[in-house]
């Protein structure tokens, strides 16, 4: 997602002229090094194209693939507990526009799964894995080493095919133990990606005895509460695919037992007391339940009214298409949507319309009913959502094929004023590659970053490539008014995937914010700096104190 450019800059030292002396024969050693005049900057066109197409690297995506939905095989509920949450919201008003974003652009695939989370699934067992190496140890007191574990995670965080091989001898009855553990490994979250897994336990002897009875080999039972709540996702019909490897051990486990050695405090206290021909008992040991219950969050408004609004195009095809028809159309729709669990939507229905069109309201409904959402912990949410049908606004005014610079600039912000994303992106465009040395360049990515963002809000390789452009325009050349004016801009792309990662549980999007804020913070002169730098020392914070028992 990032598209650095890199400039290699020549240095010519001439060393002929000055005033300098050298014996004869010898170089000329001039007073002062005179650089090369730069470059002047090339003269602007009285017409330019007023439209061109963008970068590639800010061209539109293939077409997403159809989603179809996968499914775990239905399994029988002891127990039902509903717990529902009912959204009502503001009215949304839909424009007879014939552009913006579509949920079937929106990318199907996922964010690939973090070192960070996979680790961290696995460290839910170390207390079995600890088991499994005092029970191999026991008849092995040397037993101690690395062992590479590879395995696959599937959509829903179930892994498969594990193959566990070691850097030593006498390693064969951890090893099989250890497969029994991570076969039964599950992770919390469903994603609509296959992930291939390689990471190294380090196994190293923590200097207490063995014990005097081998311990029972652990049995191979999944954590408590691990796995996804929900039973399916859509994902794209080729599933994609991503290699994790980590070089350095993600987990250590040594042999060390809390218990044995309390019990062996325990012995040398009683054999003191007897000695002593005191009264004495042993300790009665209570045992706890190891386990960490899967965490995923629930739903809030501010996450649904994100996925509403990424489907604009759609709700505004069906009021374009009954103006067709009738005109005059005006009125509300009211929808109502249940989001189960697993955020595929089950019910899309209208309550009631004013709209007198029945083709209309069937059309937003089925638009309606497009819509999916991140999983919850809620059995249920109930989405209630008002659309008005609002005035047609002024579209963007037409240029001729040609234009000046002020024309063209006035018609990208006249098409970023109508929401005109794709048409803003074409005209700004236009002047960047046809006047690279204008003054104005830096706004000029600053809107075409803003037009991205019209036709692709979500996360996007295309926004990001065009942000990524922006900072390192301002970073060759400073501009602190155009900073000023991007900083809104630039800081909200970080927020929104902080915001959504943290009210998620989804720490792949806390990882996405660091890197935006990382992008930011090279901005000089950016106006927010000190803001920004603390929030992004925060969020960093919190995942190293998360990564704590990870290797450097």
């Amino acid at each position: 997602m990032r598209w650095l450019s890199m400039v290699g800059l020549a240095i010519v030292a001439c060393g002929c002229g000055g005033g300098g002396s050298a014996p004869r024969g010898g170089p000329v050693v001039p007073d002062r090094v005179v650089p090369p005049p730069a470059d002047p900057p090339k003269a602007v066109p009285a017409l330019l194209s007023s439209e061109v197409d963008p970068p590639s690297a800010w061209a539109a995506p293939p077409a997403q693939p159809p989603a179809q939905s996968v499914c775990l095989p239905a399994r029988k509920l002891t127990a039902v507990v509903k717990r529902t949450k009912n959204y009502d919201f503001a009215e949304h008003p839909v424009l007879p526009l014939p552009y913006g974003p579509r949920i079937a652009d929106l990318p199907r695939a996922g964010l690939p799964r973090s070192r960070r989370v996979v680790s961290e699934a696995l460290r839910e067992r170390s207390q079995v894995l600890k088991e499994c190496y005092r029970w191999a140890r026991f008849e092995r007191e040397d037993l101690a080493g690395t062992l590479t574990v590879r395995f696959a995670i599937d959509e829903f965080g179930r892994t498969s095919n594990v193959q566990v091989t070691g850097d030593g001898e006498g390693q064969a009855e951890l090893g099989a133990c250890v497969t029994d553990v991570v076969t039964q490994l599950r992770l919390a979250r469903a994603v609509p990606r296959v992930t291939d897994v390689t990471l190294p336990i380090r196994f190293r002897l923590s200097g207490q005895a063995r014990p005097a009875k081998r311990p029972a080999r652990p049995k191979g039972n999944p954590a408590m509460g691990s796995g996804p709540g929900h039973r399916c996702l859509l994902a794209p019909a080729e599933v994609p695919r991503d290699a994790l490897v980590a070089t350095a051990a993600v987990q250590v486990v040594d042999d060390f037992s809390q218990r044995q050695a309390d019990d062996e405090e325990q012995e040398r206290q009683l054999e003191e007391c007897r000695k002593a021909g005191g009264p004495c008992r042993r300790a009665i040991h209570r045992i706890g339940v190891i386990g960490q219950a899967v965490r995923v969050s629930g739903l809030d408004k501010r996450t649904i009214r994100g996925v509403v609004r990424a489907n604009q195009g759609a709700y505004r095809a069906c009021y374009i298409d009954a103006r067709a028809r009738r005109p005059e159309v005006s009125g509300t729709v009211n929808l109502l949507l249940q989001i189960p669990s697993d955020g595929i939507t089950t019910l899309a229905a209208v309550e009631s319309s004013t709209s007198g069109d029945a083709k209309l309201d069937e059309c937003l409904r089925v638009a309606f009913a497009e819509l999916w959402f991140p999983a919850s912990h809620e059995d249920l949410v109930v989405v209630r959502y008002p659309f008005v049908l609002a005035p047609a606004p002024a579209l963007p005014p037409e240029l001729p094929a040609r234009a000046t610079v002020a024309e063209i600039e006035a018609g990208a912000r006249a098409a970023l004023a109508a929401e005109d994303g794709a048409r803003a992106l074409r005209r700004w465009s236009a002047l960047i590659a046809q006047a690279p040395d204008h003054e104005n360049l830096c706004r000029w990515r600053l809107g075409a970053l803003q037009a991205l963002l019209l036709d692709a809000p979500w996360i996007d390789a295309r926004v990001m490539a065009a942000a990524t452009d922006l900072v390192a325009g301002l970073e060759a050349r400073p501009d602190r008014a155009c900073a000023e004016a991007a900083a809104i801009t630039l800081e909200t792309l970080a927020q929104e995937a902080e915001n959504s990662g943290r009210v998620l549980l989804v720490e792949e999007l806390l990882e996405v914010a660091v890197e935006r804020y990382r992008l930011i913070l090279r901005v000089p002169g950016l106006p927010n700096q000190a803001q920004l730098a603390e929030r992004l020392d925060k969020l960093t914070g919190y995942l190293e104190r998360r990564e704590g028992y990870l290797s450097p």
